[in-house]
């Protein structure tokens, strides 16, 4: 399915929307809050009650960060501008991230041992649950049981055809996949959420503390 690019408040300036959403990683506030997910304008999905909308509807509401590009390459570009304006270093363990970090020449590491509070993962998906918001992690795809549980930030990226229904859906495709489910599926809800200090709910003070889909049309 192909799409072309969304507009932000009337305008299709690359670099505001990729200040808002640089902006957002760094403050941890909402991006694109007060967008209508309906409006043709915003996202070219053909279908308005299907499971894109439902997923980043849901997904925003727990905090996520959203953003889309037209092609594998401008997600690259994107991402070496956030990189360098971060001060990012890059933590993988997903082959499919490995490969495309090294084509385009980026420094990263796949070493989970030195525990940090700053750590910035990026990692491919196996599915994203339009019902709770979810994205769907495996070891067979992380390639390390540490790289989601590790993450300060979450950066994730994934393409329209991962657009699951339900859960329930989303078992089956891995089921399907690899014949069983995978020895640790992990589903990501938004930023982490604890109440242990004062029973008062806190987000991202424990786990991750932001997370951001990109949304990648596959060339």
């Amino acid at each position: 399915m192909k799409m072309k690019s969304f507009v932000i408040k009337g305008t299709t300036n690359k670099e505001q929307m990729l200040a808002m959403v640089r902006d957002a990683l760094i403050g941890g506030g909402s991006v694109h809050a007060d967008i209508n997910l309906h409006a043709d304008t915003w996202l070219p999905f053909r279908d308005e009650d299907g499971d894109e909308f439902t997923f980043i509807d849901n997904f925003k509401k727990t905090g996520g960060i959203f953003m889309y590009f037209e092609s594998v390459g401008n997600f690259v570009e994107a991402l070496r501008q956030f990189v360098v304006e971060n001060k990012w270093s890059i933590l993988t363990s997903s082959p499919k991230i490995k490969n495309l970090l090294q084509e385009n020449n980026f420094d990263f590491s796949d070493d989970f041992s030195v525990a940090s509070s700053q750590n910035v993962v990026l990692l491919d998906c196996e599915c994203l649950v339009a019902q709770t918001g979810s994205i769907v992690f495996t070891t067979a795809q992380t390639g390390s049981p540490a790289a989601v549980g590790n993450a300060d930030t979450l950066l994730v990226m994934a393409t329209p055809r991962q657009f699951v229904s339900r859960i329930k859906d989303a078992l089956d495709v891995l089921r399907m996949r690899y014949m069983s489910l995978p020895p640790q599926s992990v589903f990501v809800t938004g930023q982490s959420s604890s109440s242990d200090i004062d029973n008062t709910l806190v987000k991202g003070a424990l786990g991750i503390r932001k997370i951001a889909l990109f949304l990648v049309e596959e060339d």
